[in-house]
C-alpha cells in the first residue's frame, strides 16, 4: 500500500475528530455515514488517511464501493453527497493528498472497479 492507511472501524473516532475540525468537512465525511451506507444500503466503504510525522491524520477521504451491473466503481460519496479529500499541511510541508489518492486507487483496483 502507498503512504496511506485504511482505518479499521475501531479507529474511526480519530477520523471523526479530524473531520469535525476541518473547515471543508460535511456530515457526509463522518464515519456514521459509512455505517449507514453499509448497514442500510449494503454499500462497502472505507476511510483512507495519511499521517504526518507526528502520527496525526493530515489528510483523508471516505471511499464507497458500488457494485452495479457492468459498472463497479469507487466514489467519495453516495446519493449526491460528495466531498473533497480533507487535508492540512503536514510536518514535512506536504499534505499527503497524493498518498490518499494512491490509497483510494489501490482500494479501487483491489475491487476491480472500472471507475
Amino acid at each position: 500500500m502507498s503512504g496511506a492507511e485504511r482505518l479499521s472501524p475501531d479507529r474511526y473516532s480519530e477520523w471523526d475528530e479530524f473531520a469535525n475540525a476541518h473547515p471543508l468537512s460535511t456530515v457526509f465525511h463522518l464515519s456514521a455515514w459509512n455505517r449507514i451506507a453499509r448497514d442500510v444500503y449494503g454499500i462497502e466503504s472505507t476511510i483512507v488517511v495519511s499521517r504526518g510525522d507526528d502520527g496525526k491524520i493530515r489528510s483523508g477521504t471516505t471511499a464507497f464501493f458500488a457494485k452495479r451491473p457492468g459498472a463497479r466503481y469507487v466514489t467519495s460519496g453516495i446519493f449526491g453527497a460528495y466531498g473533497p479529500i480533507l487535508a492540512v499541511e503536514g510536518d514535512s510541508g506536504r499534505s499527503g493528498l497524493r498518498d490518499v489518492l494512491d490509497g483510494v486507487i489501490e482500494y479501487s483496483r483491489e475491487r476491480r472497479a472500472k471507475y
